[in-house]
């Protein structure tokens, strides 16, 4: 979400979902049949072949400050570190 007067700082968007789950049978045996008739086919969770340690990455997360951040990008881009394009001459008679 865009911050308000600063469209360029994005913060965080949180939705909050109340679900309510039914209680363990809530319907008789044939009628929780004839529900699961009308529901998409129940998938099987899919399994890894091998969980090895070399297929992630550990790493401590750190806090972002995009202030410090813009600002470090600002003073790291310095004038001399690009040629310029050269100005428009004065013209004397």
């Amino acid at each position: 979400m865009p911050m308000h007067r600063q469209p360029f700082e994005k913060g965080r968007l949180i939705i909050l979902f109340s679900v309510v789950f039914p209680e363990a049978n809530f319907l008789p045996k044939h009628k929780l049949k004839e529900l699961e008739h009308y529901l998409p086919a129940k998938r099987e969770a899919e399994q890894p072949e091998s969980m090895d340690d070399d297929l992630y990455i550990y790493a401590d997360l750190e806090d972002c400050d995009p202030a410090r951040v813009r600002r470090s990008q600002y003073h790291y881009m310095e004038e001399d570190d690009y040629p310029s394009a050269g100005g428009v001459q004065c013209q004397t008679s």
